[in-house]
C-alpha cells in the first residue's frame, strides 16, 4: 500500500496495455487506479488515526503519504476533515 507502483507495473502484471488496464479497472471498481489508491490510502490512515497513538507523520508515511502535509491536504480534498479532527473525535 505504501509503494509506488505505476500504471505501466500494474499493466504488464495483469498483461493489458496501460490504457486498457485503466479502462478496464474504472469499469470493474468504479473509479481510475490513482483514486482507488488513494482512497485505500485515507481509509487506512483513519483506521490508524482512531485505533493507535501513533504520531500523524507516521502513519502519514505507513500509509504511503509523502509527509503529514501531504495527508493532510488529501484527506481535508477529499474528507473535509483534517487527521488532528478524526483523531479527537474518537
Amino acid at each position: 500500500m505504501s509503494e509506488n507502483l505505476s500504471i505501466n507495473d500494474l499493466a504488464r502484471i495483469s498483461r493489458m496495455s496501460p490504457s486498457h488496464f485503466i479502462r478496464a479497472f474504472t469499469l470493474t471498481f468504479g473509479m481510475p487506479p490513482h483514486q482507488y489508491l488513494v482512497n485505500l490510502r485515507l481509509k487506512m490512515a483513519e483506521k490508524q488515526l482512531i485505533e493507535t497513538k501513533l504520531p500523524i507523520s507516521d502513519i502519514a508515511f505507513q500509509t504511503g503519504f509523502s509527509s503529514q502535509s501531504h495527508l493532510t491536504n488529501t484527506m481535508k480534498r477529499f474528507k473535509q476533515l483534517t487527521p488532528g479532527k478524526i483523531r479527537s473525535a474518537s
